[in-house]
């Protein structure tokens, strides 16, 4: 069979595949219509440690921020409590 996958051709764990959107035309009479669905793979880590915080488990494409005092220190700005002006 033309196109198909076979069971185990593409294995990804949720969180891994980011849709990137999709296009392709109409189908006429018997034709088929093409279609790309374009996809991105991040793989899902576990057992992160970010300075203290250990055991930090994160899917594919959930957004990790960095600690704010390693933001600080490279921006130049004191590292420390916010406080206000």
């Amino acid at each position: 069979m033309r196109g198909m996958l076979g069971e185990n051709a593409c294995q990804f764990a949720p969180g891994e595949l980011l849709f990137l959107g999709g296009s392709g035309g109409e189908s006429t009479g018997w034709e088929f219509a093409e279609l790309t669905l374009p996809f991105a793979a991040n793989p899902n880590r576990t057992g992160i440690t970010i300075g203290d915080i250990s055991g930090i488990d994160k899917k594919g494409w959930e957004y990790l921020p960095p600690p704010l005092d390693a933001l600080w220190a490279s921006a130049g700005r004191p590292v420390g409590p916010l406080r206000g002006r």
